[in-house]
């Protein structure tokens, strides 16, 4: 594969040839080191792909990894394609969630030197994609997963995938047209399914499990490979990164689920509700994406509700070092970290690592002096941010649900309900007064 290299305007820009996307990972990667010079880089390097083909996964692994090497040289990476191209966008956001990849669909926006796309360019919040066979359906389903073979029967073949993300989490709606079976490799992350519609049987090394319509499951553990057989059927995944789940535990401990079903009927319906709401939230106000407060309160939102549903080894009870740490010099090192940072998205574990303490001692100092807890002193600290932003906004330009977003609330009615009950007004009255 031969990838010509191009300069422009303080980057280097890297054509790949048609149907260089079909190609392996050690393939691309090979010619794209071929391709890149041995000293300094320029500030950008943009992957021209137009042209190049469907992205396969391989491929997809490459050009992250290319970025990846590019920014620890100092260099951002761009990605020029083809407008549209959901498949592609679904490998992208599967392979690379932190978004390090800059995607572009002209020469003049990857050159541009904000990094904001156009509004043109701006992908929707929901992907869709519709694949007609096996072969394409194992790529896909590979590709936002994990590998995986899969064998289908049936006189029908494929499925259809609508695909949404908030943040690093993802919600995914999946439609087989047929009875499907696939040996599946470790996630390394959370997948919980949900059905929807037919049947779903999982098996992992403790053994077989069936799921109905309406059932909630842990797919497998991230570190077991495990074997799925979906009959006839639509079912929902949401996958969570370990890491996230690991914020909103109470302590260091590694997080391991000890049960595949959740605790209860009403533990069930709390975590569907939550899942379908936040989704629904997501597809019907995409604004709120931008506004990274929002964004990290709705995911730990979601992995709150994940542990409070199913059986896992954290325990909130303290053990004797919690409770000698949880003093005031603790407590008065978290308040000024919160204080000093109210419009950064925090969680529980970053007020700990700030105050020196563990994730419980924090907790246990807050509500042994305040009566509260780290997350609830937050919300107060931006409520008051909040306040003095209404007070001090400008006729005409300022409104409630901009200043409320901007303080993490992506519902305005949330807001005004938590406002006017500590303030005993409501946001509206406090902004026409201002």
């Amino acid at each position: 594969m031969e990838i010509t290299a191009l300069h422009a305007d303080r980057a280097l820009v890297l054509a790949l040839p048609a149907g260089a996307l079909r190609a392996g990972t050690g393939e691309v990667a090979r010619a794209l080191l071929a391709a890149t010079p041995a000293g300094a880089l320029p500030p950008l390097v943009v992957l021209d792909v137009r042209g190049a083909g469907t992205l396969a996964v391989g491929a997809a692994r490459a050009v992250v990894a290319f970025a990846r090497a590019c920014a620890e040289r100092g260099s951002r990476c761009a990605l020029l394609a083809e407008p549209g191209g959901a498949l592609d966008r679904v490998v992208l956001d599967a392979v690379d969630p932190a978004g390090l990849l800059v995607r572009r669909t002209s020469l003049e926006a990857a050159l541009a030197r904000s990094p904001e796309p156009g509004p043109e360019e701006r992908s929707p919040v929901e992907h869709v994609v519709d694949v007609p066979d096996d072969e394409a359906a194992e790529e896909l389903l590979s590709a936002v997963y994990t590998r995986l073979t899969l064998r289908s029967s049936g006189p029908q073949r494929g499925l259809r995938l609508a695909s949404a993300a908030l943040g690093e989490v993802r919600f995914d709606e999946v439609e087989l047209r047929s009875t499907v079976e696939a040996e599946v490799d470790p996630l390394d992350c959370h997948l919980f399914g949900l059905v929807r519609s037919g049947r779903v049987d999982t098996r992992s090394a403790d053994g077989p499990r069936a799921h109905g319509p309406g059932d909630a499951f842990l797919v497998a553990r991230p570190e077991d490979p495990h074997r799925a057989r979906v009959a006839h059927g639509g079912f929902a995944m949401t996958v969570l990164p370990t890491s996230l789940v690991q914020q909103v535990a109470p302590g260091p401990e590694p997080v391991r689920f000890t049960g595949y079903a959740p605790v209860g009927p009403e533990a069930a319906r709390g975590w569907t509700a939550t899942r379908d709401h936040l989704r629904a939230e997501l597809l019907t106000t995409p604004e709120l994406l931008t506004n990274p407060l929002v964004v990290g309160h709705a995911s730990r939102l979601l992995a709150a509700t994940l542990l409070a549903a199913f059986p896992n080894s954290t325990t909130a009870d303290p053990v004797v070092e919690d409770r000698r740490d949880a003093h005031p010099d603790a407590l008065r090192r978290a308040l000024a970290f919160i204080d000093a940072n109210p419009d950064r998205d925090l969680a529980t574990s970053d007020v700990a690592a700030a105050a020196r303490v563990s994730t419980r001692a924090v907790q246990l100092a807050f509500r042994r002096h305040l009566g509260t807890t780290p997350m609830a002193y937050l919300r107060q600290v931006r409520l008051d941010h909040a306040r003095a932003d209404l007070t001090s906004a400008t006729t005409g330009q300022d409104t409630v649900t901009r200043i409320a977003a901007k303080w993490g609330y992506g519902r305005a009615s949330v807001f005004a309900a938590r406002y006017r009950a500590a303030y005993g007004v409501s946001p509206s009255q406090t902004l026409r007064e201002s």
